[in-house]
């Protein structure tokens, strides 16, 4: 068993330091077409991960599965939802992004959902 946990540490640390050679494209020299893919990755994880726990709460904390995730009628009034807000509020303040980021998420999920 410590063979195995050595070995396990050891292939991590190699494999670690040949990932630490490569270019990191988080950083500030970012282009804009590597921020808007992080961005557009985040808002897909952030989608996923909302929708499985609002699944897993009503659903006596099991997982669905992508399809059950993929509530085409709630991904809608959520989109909805999203835009209202968008309109309410002021472009540039906390609540115009927030809303932005959930229609973001919205359209993301309805595109995977087909």
């Amino acid at each position: 068993m410590r063979l195995l946990v050595a070995t396990i540490i050891a292939s991590a640390c190699l494999t670690g330091s040949a990932h630490a050679q490569q270019q990191c494209l988080h950083g500030a020299d970012s282009t804009p077409d590597q921020k808007a893919r992080r961005s557009s990755a985040l808002s897909v994880m952030r989608a996923i991960n909302t929708a499985e726990s609002a699944f897993a709460s009503r659903n006596q904390r099991q997982y669905g599965t992508l399809k059950e995730l993929l509530d085409t009628g709630a991904l809608k009034e959520q989109l909805a939802d999203a835009e209202q807000r968008l309109s309410e509020n002021e472009k540039g303040s906390a609540d115009f992004a927030r809303a932005q980021k959930d229609k973001d998420r919205a359209e993301a999920f309805l595109a995977i959902a087909g």
